[in-house]
């Protein structure tokens, strides 16, 4: 399958990819809740991260999947300041267990290692199985644990 890097003519299946991703994970806590207008207010946000030299949205064949990353640049103070970052990643229900998802991960490893990324990271679900396993098959491991504390009734 071609994994290709998305242009502005692909806004339509990304954010089909996106939609797809976020109702996986409305059950996993609030963070990941949308609100009714999220299509039409994710749109600009995606043409930017289209857009942005720092950052390349991949695809996977006519909407098998993507990956989002982009280049994270840390504090002088930090050693290793040049951080690869993996945002949305997500493969279609369809062509799950295909190996679309380590053809997406390998094209963004090899740009964000030629962009000079020290190390990669990412955020993923405890309750998403599938992807836990997913990640930590790749060599990542626990480095902090992202919480979430509700504050208002909403």
């Amino acid at each position: 399958m071609e994994i290709r890097t998305a242009t502005t003519a692909d806004v339509e299946t990304i954010v089909s990819l996106w939609v797809e991703l976020m109702q996986l994970h409305q059950p996993f806590g609030m963070n990941f809740e949308t609100v009714p207008q999220a299509v039409g207010l994710v749109l600009p946000e995606i043409n930017k991260r289209i857009s942005d030299p720092n950052t390349r949205v991949f695809l996977a064949g006519e909407g098998a999947g993507m990956i989002i990353v982009f280049m994270k640049y840390l504090a002088e103070t930090m050693k290793h300041r040049r951080i690869g970052y993996i945002a949305e990643t997500v493969v279609n229900e369809k062509f799950r267990r295909q190996g679309v998802g380590e053809k997406l991960f390998e094209a963004a490893r090899n740009w964000l290692v030629d962009q000079g990324a020290e190390y990669l990271e990412l955020q993923v679900s405890p309750q998403n199985a599938g992807a836990r396993k997913f990640w930590v098959d790749k060599g990542f491991t626990v480095s902090t644990e992202h919480m979430v504390l509700p504050v208002t009734g909403s």
